[in-house]
Formats: C-alpha cells, sequence, structure tokens
C-alpha cells in the first residue's frame, strides 16, 4: 500500500504558516503500518492542482488531501477533486457535527459558509480535523485499506464505522421538560415525589398520561440533567476529588462595589431534541452578565473560554467564586485566574446560598425566556439566550438595584435608585 500526502495552500507553500496536519496525518498513517511514499505541497491555484492530482493517482494507491478545505475563497480543493474524479458533493454528517461542536463551544454564530464545509466529495472519506473544522480528505482508487484500518486513522472504533445514532427518546425529552419546570417550582422535591407529580398528570380524555413511570427512569434523567433535590440549583459541575479546593471568601464580606466580586455556574438549558449547558461570568454587585457561552458537552473548556472573554473586556475582580464543581477546579481554569492574582473562592458542598445571584439568574433565563421560546435547535437556543442577556443587563430593571439596570450599576450610569419608579 502506497500513500501519498498532498496538501494545497498559498500560505503553506511560501513558508508562512507550518503544514502541521500533513504531519499528523502521515503519523496515523505509520501507526497503523501504511506506508507514506511521499509528500507534496501545491498553491490555490486550479491547474497545478489538478496536475498534481493526475501524477499522483498514477503512482500511489492511496491519497490524502489537506489544506485548501476552509471557508475563504480561494479554497478550491473540493471543486478540484470533485472536477478531477468526476464524482459530487454530499454532506456528511459527522462532519456536519463536529463544525457545529466547534462553534457552539465557543458561542460563536455559525454562518453557511462554515457549514458548507461539510460537503464533501462523494468518492472521499473525511479525515476529521482536531485542529479545527476543515476535514482532510482520503481518497483510494480500490478500497485496498480495510475497514479496520481506516476506522484507526479516523480515531474510531469498528462499530462506531457502522453506529447511527438515535437520538434521545422523544417521550424522555418531554419527561425531562417536565421534571425540569417542577424543579424549578419546587426544587426540594426528590425522585419518589417527583415519579408522583409524573404519574399525576392528565391527557385532554383525563387519562392519566404517566402512569406507569417508575422512580428509577426519574432518577436516571435527573442524572443526565443534573439535579437533586434538597439543592435547590442544578448539580451540574461535579466535583473532582483530587484537584485542590479554595475556602469560600465571601461569608460577612460587603460587596459594595463592581469587579468586588465575580462568579460563575452551569445550567441545563433543554431543546426540542436534547439538551444544552449553559454558563455565565457574572458581576456580584450589579448582577451584570459580562459573559455567556453555550455547549453540548459538560468539559472545563467552554467554562474557560467564558472566564477568558470576561477579562478580556480589560476589567479584573478581586475575587472569583464558583462552586466546587470539576469545570471550575481544574487548572485550566484556575490557572486563568492565578495569573492574573485573583482570589479564588468556592461555595461549601451543598450550599447553594452561597452562590444565590446566579441561581436568581437561572431562575429568571428560564422563565423569562427558556419556557416561553422552546428551542428547536442549539442556533435558536444561542439567538434567543443573545436576545435575553441583552434584554437582561441594558433594560431589564431589578428591584434591589433601586430599579436601575445592571449596566447602570456595573458601568456607574447611574449612582442613586430610579426615584420616579420608587415614588410610584
Amino acid at each position: 500500500m502506497r500513500a501519498h500526502i498532498i496538501t494545497i495552500g498559498d500560505e503553506i507553500l511560501i513558508g508562512q504558516v507550518v503544514n502541521s496536519n500533513a504531519a499528523w496525518i502521515g503519523e496515523r498513517l505509520t501507526n497503523i503500518q501504511v506506508d507514506v511514499h511521499g509528500t507534496s505541497v501545491v498553491g490555490d491555484e486550479q491547474r497545478q492542482i489538478m496536475q498534481e492530482f493526475k501524477r499522483v493517482t498514477d503512482a500511489y494507491d492511496l491519497v490524502l488531501v489537506t489544506g485548501g478545505l476552509g471557508p475563504t475563497h480561494d479554497d478550491i480543493t473540493r471543486k478540484c477533486i470533485v472536477d478531477f474524479f468526476k464524482t459530487q458533493l454530499v454532506v456528511d454528517e459527522d462532519v456536519l457535527n463536529d463544525i457545529k461542536k466547534f462553534f457552539e463551544v465557543r458561542g460563536r454564530t455559525l454562518t453557511k459558509t462554515n457549514e458548507d464545509q461539510a460537503f464533501v466529495p462523494q468518492i472521499c472519506t473525511p479525515i476529521r480535523n482536531p485542529r479545527g473544522t476543515a476535514p482532510g480528505m482520503w481518497i483510494e482508487k480500490d478500497d485496498k485499506i480495510p475497514i479496520g484500518r481506516q476506522c484507526e486513522l479516523l480515531g474510531i472504533s469498528r462499530s462506531g464505522w457502522y453506529y447511527k445514532d438515535k437520538g434521545v427518546n422523544p417521550q424522555d425529552l418531554e419527561l425531562m421538560r417536565l421534571i425540569d419546570e417542577e424543579y424549578n417550582r419546587h426544587p426540594f422535591l426528590g425522585t419518589r415525589r417527583i415519579r408522583n407529580y409524573l404519574r399525576g398528570l392528565k391527557e385532554k380524555d383525563g387519562q392519566l398520561k404517566y402512569k406507569k413511570i417508575n422512580r428509577k427512569r426519574v432518577q436516571r434523567l435527573m442524572r443526565l440533567m443534573g439535579i437533586e433535590a434538597i439543592y435547590p440549583k442544578p448539580n451540574l459541575s461535579r466535583p473532582d476529588n483530587s484537584a485542590r479546593k479554595y475556602p469560600y471568601l465571601l461569608r460577612n464580606l460587603e460587596i459594595n462595589r463592581p469587579d468586588m466580586v465575580w462568579c460563575t455556574d452551569i445550567t441545563y438549558i433543554r431543546l426540542a431534541r436534547g439538551f444544552a449547558y449553559l454558563t455565565v461570568v457574572m458581576d456580584w454587585h450589579s448582577r451584570y452578565v459580562i459573559s455567556w457561552e453555550l455547549s453540548n458537552t459538560l468539559d472545563s473548556n467552554f467554562c474557560v473560554s467564558t472566564l477568558e472573554r470576561a477579562l478580556m473586556k480589560g476589567k479584573c475582580p478581586d475575587i472569583f467564586n464558583s462552586d466546587q464543581g470539576v469545570q471550575f477546579t481544574s487548572e485550566d481554569f484556575t490557572n486563568v485566574l492565578k495569573n492574573r492574582g485573583i482570589q479564588i473562592s468556592m461555595d461549601g458542598r451543598g450550599r447553594a446560598m452561597d452562590n444565590i445571584f446566579v441561581e436568581r439568574l437561572w431562575r429568571s433565563v428560564k422563565y423569562e425566556e427558556v419556557y416561553m421560546h422552546d428551542y428547536q435547535t442549539m442556533q435558536e437556543a444561542f439567538e434567543g439566550l443573545k436576545r435575553y442577556f441583552e434584554y437582561y443587563n441594558n433594560e431589564r430593571q431589578h428591584q434591589s438595584l433601586g430599579y436601575r439596570t445592571p449596566k447602570d450599576v456595573y458601568l456607574n450610569l447611574t449612582s442613586e435608585p430610579n426615584a420616579n419608579i420608587l415614588a410610584a
């Protein structure tokens, strides 16, 4: 089996950037004992690319193409593959999901141009890119590489090659929606009483809708959602027992100015066909939401990204408060704070009142935005939450702030309560 790697891009040809994708693919090929007999780099010029395809496909069994697959105007690799091999572009769902996740984790808007990167030539097997959104392309002439070896290169198990995701059970999603609403109304209810609540719900004809639901199912769904009774907050951030814990620094502390204390937390956001997680960084004194992100995973990356974006706005708190979840005790997260000399404060285990203002924010977000719109997709949720946080910061008046907005207090735009509203 003779393999050749073609990298396309003027910036690589002139040495402006390092050819890291080709190095990564070459290493993976070597690991599965596929011999890489050659590599080449060509610029973003159609005639050169077509000539290189002709030269390489005549001499090698396997061709791997990287570069020139991004969203910019000069990325013509896919068009050249389609023209040379007389094939067509089709959507690869795995690549599309990777692209969506890449943007969701970073809280960025996914454009049609980015979505179009999921169109791949039908003759190719995409090599999913761990460093970005543009996939590599695997082209073989006679299907000579066994599926097992292809799976090794693509970084998936053999069973994953055949697996088709069934998605979340629609009834489970409906139950999670009902549990989420009841939990926000009565956070002290345990799994038995939640089960009894669900069993008591009726159809329009008066028939019991969930009379056979058992406690184990309720427990499973509540674990998936990250909530438990006698703890009035979603317990989404599980503690890492090996990580360092920090003391709670806010007890008896008078917080009387912006940027004295910032705080953070994570909550569950329901979608029509799944769910997502929302995190914020908020100024304690003014209730101003400094930054936020939406993610479909609970790893620490989106929490670190939210914190970094908050600090990039030019201000820095004296103290940063969070719970003891693994996302916030991770070194990636705490090092960002330590490097800026910020004191770290963490809630006591199971003490929801230690971070009460974020808890109140979650209640407002859900009752004033999430429950009213029933988002169908992550993109809808992102747009809805973006709209809500703009309203929350700039227009929503808080009684506890003297009927001023969080923005007014955080930026010291008004120093006195709204006298007209108070007088009324």
